[in-house]
């Protein structure tokens, strides 16, 4: 019914890492006063944020990297 496309198959995979990034970024709430214990908290997420963004992202380019080798899948019914 479907053929296997490649291009659909990469912005599936972009789709997913896209949602989670986004939803690593819902948890980094502003500051409700400007005390230093809030802004403290404030820029130990964003640092966790960033850390973290940079692993998907590695992780993002990983998965691109090997999906330019396929060139056919094998599929066996």
């Amino acid at each position: 019914m479907f053929k296997w496309s490649e291009s659909r198959t990469e912005a599936i995979s972009d789709g997913v890492f896209a949602v989670v990034l986004t939803i690593m970024v819902l948890d980094i709430k502003p500051p409700v006063n400007d005390s230093w214990a809030e802004i403290s908290l404030l820029l130990r997420n964003l640092l966790i944020y960033l850390i973290s963004f940079g692993i998907v992202s590695q992780y993002w380019v990983i998965h691109q990297e090997l999906f330019s080798h396929v060139k056919q899948p094998s599929i066996n019914y």
